[in-house]
């Protein structure tokens, strides 16, 4: 996530899943020691907001200094989020303001995308945005007038039009998703929404996520924008193979795990995948995510579109080796999660599961939950170090065995409340109409989801529904009313084991919330994140002899982290203080930037620390 591991989650960019009372900054955390390093700060340097290149040309210029200034200029009222600063033969530009005539500069340019690229969309879904009108009327709403310069007519047509657009788009998606699912399903166009069974919902919603990936393809694939990206991506994916062959305090198994996950790491462009909901990424939204269980990075369009992301990147790409993507790898190679697995496969499809895999299953289950806990995390000193609050003392079992049973039964409840086990066991389900039709989903836990694979071995709904789906096959017996019953009460008992044991494997880097908010575990993956990715991009820095294009390029990769003049502003004391109120993960702005100041950036910056700053060196 910024995710955000995507899990998703997320979120502004960079994510953090830490709450901060002081302003301390964790940056670089050794193998064995911390230390802190108190500093004075120096005056900041100030600068007229038409004047941003003053402080790049000082010997040593205040970091923190530096970066407030730069915010300070970005969202002057000459530049309201618009600037260029201008350097010998290059220019360096950051677009989180307004066209001419008033458009934020990431949507014209997504419009612009669309115009340019239209002959790339899906032939259906450009054949309907052409009879409707859409592309000469979005080129007509690009071309209208500033917002001071209209009148009330003008700003009332102006907003018909902006509507107008916007249904024939959304209207033409809708249109396209019909006409694919009548081709797959003959007379589905005639079917009331009533009766529409739940098995030809899911197959809609796959059929719109799949246009959803073409459009953002055909947008983005050949944007100069997104070729920079997949530049940058590679640059850092080497900068991290570097690092990690020169990196001390590194086992050379840890070595090799690393160097496999930078080279199996992808680039996803945004939208890109028709499993996972980016349609906002796709668009405008100014954001970047990691997916530990997908294992690809993506960098929204409204954030590319904006600045140049190579710091971006180096944040996301470090979350491949974080705690969190070392849970997935472990969880996924364990015995029971390719018990679970098997079971997956053998439960979704036209074979069944076993009753006497199942009853081998549940008598090893203690066994293999207990191989869970062999997880290891790696160099757990520095993970340590990164945790801000500390964490306290292992949690009691009576303590983890509550917050498994907790979980469970909130799982349990959100799939009764809707009905799925009854669906499970049900050969045949009414419609509206009065008529029954074939369940496809009898006995087939899979169906729950959109997607045969997106839901990884250990999701407690399927995990769930496979265990009920087995133990009710394999309890004909029983009296129906107690089979039931029977199955669900299985079904939980085994789902809380296995919970349990992922708690107790996961130790004090648990992302549970429950554990976090109680003191047990606090999230290190951003704080991760932001070391391991502060020190390959400070290499990457360092390739320029040039120290002023150092800053502007940090600057210039940065700008996402300047607010705008708001409350917070007026009130930074007392925002911070509210911050303690509300589940957010990010940090306060000013602590993020500092954050961000790691040593090694300081270094590449050549500029002076200026801030209170924890640092252990590596």
């Amino acid at each position: 996530m910024r995710i955000r591991v995507m899990i998703k989650v997320s979120q502004n960019k960079m994510t953090t899943h830490s709450f901060h009372k002081s302003l301390c900054t964790i940056v670089i955390c050794s193998l064995l020691s911390c230390s802190h390093q108190v500093v004075t700060p120096p005056p900041v340097i100030s600068f007229e907001a038409d004047t941003p290149l003053r402080f790049i040309s000082e010997e040593r210029p205040p970091c923190l200094g530096m970066v407030k200034n730069f915010c300070k200029s970005l969202y002057s009222p000459g530049n309201l989020g618009k600037l260029e600063i201008p350097l010998a033969k290059e220019r360096y530009e950051i677009r989180r303001g307004k066209t001419d005539n008033d458009f934020s500069q990431v949507y014209y340019e997504y419009a612009q995308t669309q115009l340019r690229f239209r002959d790339k969309l899906p032939r259906e879904f450009r054949s309907i945005l052409s009879q409707r009108g859409y592309f000469e009327k979005l080129r007509s709403y690009l071309s209208r007038k500033p917002r001071k310069e209209m009148s009330i007519e003008d700003r009332v047509e102006m907003l018909r039009l902006a509507g107008e657009i916007d249904a024939i788009w959304n209207g033409a998606m809708n249109e396209t998703v019909l006409k694919r699912m009548e081709r797959r399903f003959p007379n589905f166009s005639q079917m009331s929404e009533d009766s529409v069974p739940v098995e030809l919902i899911n197959e809609g919603k796959r059929v719109r996520g799949t246009l959803v990936a073409e459009i953002s393809k055909a947008i983005w694939l050949d944007h100069p924008n997104w070729k920079r990206v997949e530049r940058a991506f590679e640059t850092v994916r080497n900068s991290y193979k570097r690092f990690i062959i020169h990196a001390p305090g590194l086992t050379d198994t840890i070595r090799e795990d690393w160097l496999h996950r930078i080279n199996t790491l992808r680039l996803m462009v945004p939208g890109g995948d028709p499993e996972i909901d980016m349609y906002e990424c796709s668009r405008t939204e100014e954001n970047a995510y990691y997916y530990a269980k997908r294992n690809y990075v993506t960098v929204c369009a409204g954030d590319f579109n904006a600045e140049d992301i190579t710091h971006t990147l180096s944040h996301e790409v470090a979350h491949a080796l974080d705690v969190n993507r070392s849970l997935v790898v472990h969880e996924s190679r364990s015995r029971l999660g390719y018990e679970l697995e098997t079971m997956r496969a053998e439960s979704c499809n036209g074979t069944r599961y076993s009753c006497k895999d199942w009853g081998k299953f549940k008598a090893n289950l203690p066994e293999y939950s207990q191989d869970l806990t062999k997880f290891e995390t790696q160099i757990p000193e520095f993970q340590a170090c990164l945790q801000a609050p500390r964490t306290k003392s292992a949690p009691s079992e009576s303590y983890v065995n509550r917050i498994a049973t907790e979980e469970v039964q909130d799982a349990v409840s959100l799939l009764a409340e809707k009905h799925v086990f009854l669906r499970m066991i049900t050969p045949q389900i009414p419609l509206a109409n009065g008529t029954k039709r074939k369940n496809p989903a009898f006995l087939n836990p899979c169906d729950y989801y959109l997607w045969g694979n997106i839901a990884p071995p250990y999701q407690e709904d399927l995990t769930l529904l496979m265990f009920f789906t087995a133990e009710y096959r394999c309890t004909e017996a029983m009296a129906p009313e107690l089979r039931f019953q029977n199955a669900i009460e299985t079904a939980k008992e085994l789902q809380t084991q296995i919970v349990t044991a992922r708690i107790r494997q996961e130790q004090e880097f648990s992302p549970r919330w429950r554990l976090n908010v109680d003191g047990y575990a606090a999230q290190t993956g951003e704080k991760f994140a932001d070391s391991i990715g502060g020190m390959v991009y400070a290499e990457i820095l360092k390739n320029e002899p040039s120290i002023e294009k150092r800053r502007v390029t940090y600057l210039t990769n940065t700008g996402w982290l300047c607010s705008k003049p708001s409350l917070r502003h007026m009130l930074p004391k007392e925002a911070a203080i509210l911050k303690q109120y509300y589940a957010d993960p990010h940090s306060e702005t000013t602590l993020r930037q500092q954050e961000l100041l790691s040593p090694p950036i300081r270094d590449a910056l050549q500029c002076d620390l200026d801030f209170e700053a924890k640092s252990c060196a590596l």
